[in-house]
C-alpha cells in the first residue's frame, strides 16, 4: 500500500479511504477477502485506529466493504 501524503490537504482519512478503494479495484483484494485490521492498518499508515476506522465508515457507507462483528471487515 501507498504512504499517505502529510502535507497535501487532503484529510488522512480520504487517503485511506482511497488507497484501499484502489487496493480492491488493483485486485490486491478480492471479494469476499478480509482486509487487515484496524490497529494492522493504522501501524502499516502510522496513524492512529479512529483515523483508519474513519476511513473505513466511508467505505462502509458506499457498500464497498461489509463488516462482520467479532470477525473482520470484508
Amino acid at each position: 500500500m501507498k504512504s499517505l501524503n502529510r502535507v497535501s490537504g487532503v484529510p488522512l482519512y480520504l487517503q485511506i479511504r482511497d488507497t484501499i478503494h484502489q487496493e480492491i479495484l488493483s485486485g490486491n483484494f478480492v471479494a469476499g477477502q478480509q482486509i487487515p485490521s484496524e490497529d494492522d492498518l493504522a501501524k502499516i499508515f502510522n496513524v492512529s485506529r479512529m483515523t483508519v476506522r474513519h476511513g473505513l465508515a466511508e467505505l462502509l457507507s458506499d457498500g464497498i466493504l461489509y463488516k462482520q462483528h467479532g470477525v473482520g471487515t470484508f
